[in-house]
């Protein structure tokens, strides 16, 4: 069932495997980051989630009586997790930068 609903959102799309999975993990990081406001705890929960769809894939594989695909999991994961990454790296740097900022300027004598 859960191979068929990813069959039916490509066909729908037309857009391939690895573009859904980029697209999906950078919209999920997103609002994710907007919910933590943690790109960490964002980053964290996006690899969690394709654990859990590789997982499901498997599974699904499995009942269909397909062998698994180890290098079509590490590629799945790596594509979702192209966008994310650099974007929770540079926002987690930023968010580091402003709090010495600020305490900086907190402890500025005038």
């Amino acid at each position: 069932m859960y191979g068929e609903i990813k069959e039916i959102v490509r066909s729908a799309t037309g857009i391939g495997p690895e573009g859904l999975h980029v697209i999906l993990a950078s919209l999920a990081f997103l609002v994710l980051f907007a919910l933590f406001r943690r790109p960490l705890v964002a980053l964290g929960v996006v690899a969690l989630l394709q654990v859990v769809n590789e997982v499901l894939d498997g599974l699904d594989d499995r009942a269909a009586g397909l062998p698994t695909d180890g290098a079509g999991m590490l590629s799945d994961t790596l594509w979702s997790l192209i966008v994310p990454v650099p974007l929770a790296l540079a926002m987690h740097l930023y968010q580091q930068h402003r709090r010495k900022m600020r305490r900086r300027r907190h402890y500025r004598r005038w």
